[in-house]
Parts: C-alpha cells; sequence; structure tokens
C-alpha cells in the first residue's frame, strides 16, 4: 500500500494501526482527526507527504503521541494543507468536459471543477508547473490517466470515494480529501 486515506468524520487513527508499512508514501487525513496514537506510522521509512483537511491551527491542536519517536516519520514527512492560500479559478457549473489540453501549459495555480463535470480529458492540467491545488467533485468519473503529465505540484482535492480519490491512489499522487 502506498497510499492511504481517512474518512470526515473519523477522530483517531489507533496505536500500530500502520506499523512498518515500509512502502506508505502518502497519507490524507482530515481535519476532524484530534489524535494519532502511539506508533499509529511507527517505521514507515517511505512516508513522505501528509496532505491535512485543515490549517496549520488545526494542526496544532492535533495531538501525535510521539513516544519513544513512534511517529517520528509522520512527523517529518511534508504535511500539505487543504486551506493554503491560492487564487482559485472556478470554472463555468455547465462544464460537462474538460477537453484534451484545455490549460496545458498554462500559469492556473487553482482550479475548482464544477460539480456536474463528468469527464477530465489527456493532458487537460499537464505541464502547469504553478498548479497547486485542484478541485475535483464526485461528479467527474472519467479520468484520463495524463491528466496531470509534468504538474508535479498539483494536489488533488476531492471527496472520499470518488473517482478522484481512487486516480490519486492509483498514480500515487498527493491528494486531500474534503
Amino acid at each position: 500500500m502506498e497510499s492511504v486515506g481517512f474518512p470526515d468524520g473519523l477522530l483517531s487513527i489507533g496505536q500500530s494501526a500502520f506499523n512498518r508499512c515500509t512502502g506508505l508514501k502518502t497519507v490524507s487525513i482530515p481535519v476532524s482527526v484530534i489524535h494519532i496514537e502511539y506508533a499509529a506510522f511507527h517505521r514507515c521509512t517511505a512516508l513522505t507527504t501528509i496532505c491535512y483537511g485543515g490549517t496549520d491551527e488545526d494542526r496544532a491542536r492535533l495531538f501525535i503521541n510521539n513516544t519513544e519517536e513512534s511517529n517520528q516519520y509522520l512527523l517529518n514527512a511534508t504535511w500539505i494543507y487543504n486551506s493554503d492560500p491560492y487564487h482559485w479559478i472556478s470554472l463555468p457549473s455547465n462544464l460537462k468536459t474538460l477537453d484534451r489540453e484545455a490549460f496545458r501549459k498554462t500559469g492556473i495555480e487553482a482550479v475548482k471543477i464544477p460539480d456536474g463535470c463528468e469527464k477530465i480529458g489527456e493532458y487537460a492540467f499537464a505541464e502547469c508547473e504553478g498548479l497547486k491545488r485542484i478541485s475535483i467533485p464526485s461528479s467527474v468519473k472519467e479520468i484520463s490517466d495524463s491528466f496531470l503529465a509534468g504538474s508535479t505540484n498539483a494536489v488533488i482535492v476531492c471527496p472520499a470515494d470518488s473517482s478522484a480519490e481512487a486516480w490519486a491512489k492509483d498514480h500515487d499522487w498527493p491528494y486531500i480529501l474534503e
């Protein structure tokens, strides 16, 4: 397992829940989590990215039991926050399909795909070096494998159990559950 995301509403991640998951690279934690217990991510040596659904202030209220450095890899990973202050671009509400190369190589920083959109085409947001966030609703059911090719700084924001979450997991891409 390379990535794991938790549903909103979860309060705690239990003791030794992912102990020795040495292939785990990305964890998505909703803001509802207030406690990460002893050794929950102990010896997760590949863990590099935590996509957190809250702000820096919310994280300050999150209790992480690091007794005997049992969650050190979690604490040393890069934390990406859902509430980063980006200039979001909203697309038309009647949009059904984002066509091939729709925003390829543009300077777009953050985009919200409207609810009702169903498909994201090939290379739609490819090579967008400044793209940091892309919010994808559950209405999107078809997502091209190449839609974010070369946009290595982008983090997907999406609902749990959505096609976007599945795409992120399948492509080992950082994501935040909303």
